[in-house]
């Protein structure tokens, strides 16, 4: 559209086309959508600051996204993840598969990271012991 590329999500029971365009960049689709539009919205918010991300941060979340659906839907959506970018070189639209291996590592950081987040602020968090009463 207007010689760049676009998101348009066609509704399945219509086929009626909807431009996604500003806050709602995204779309999910397919056996998996339940789980993955809230962690869509999540990946959104936390790491795009729910604005249309640079391609590196897009990529890291669309793998973290369909890795933690893949993780919670087994049997309905499957490893490998493939992912791909589109974008113009010499005015052709050209896809290209990405290679993922190091957002597996990043993905198992960050969830590492956010694990041990919680758990310290639960324990600086607990009260002091009473004291001890004289004997």
């Amino acid at each position: 559209m207007k010689d760049g590329p676009f998101l348009a999500e066609f509704a399945t029971n219509d086929f009626q086309p909807e431009i996604k365009t500003d806050k709602l960049f995204f779309v999910s689709m397919g056996s998996g959508q339940m789980l993955a539009d809230p962690f869509l919205a999540f990946v959104s918010k936390v790491l795009w600051k729910n604005k249309m991300p640079a391609v590196d941060e897009a990529k890291f979340g669309v793998y973290w996204v369909l890795d933690h659906t893949i993780k919670l839907a087994p049997g309905k959506v499957g490893p490998p993840i493939r992912l791909a970018t589109l974008r113009k070189v010499e005015n052709v639209w050209v896809a290209a598969e990405q290679d993922t291996q190091e957002f597996a590592q990043y993905v198992d950081e960050i969830e590492q990271h956010i694990g041990k987040f919680i758990r310290a602020a639960v324990e600086e968090a607990l009260p002091n012991p009473p004291p001890v009463a004289p004997a």
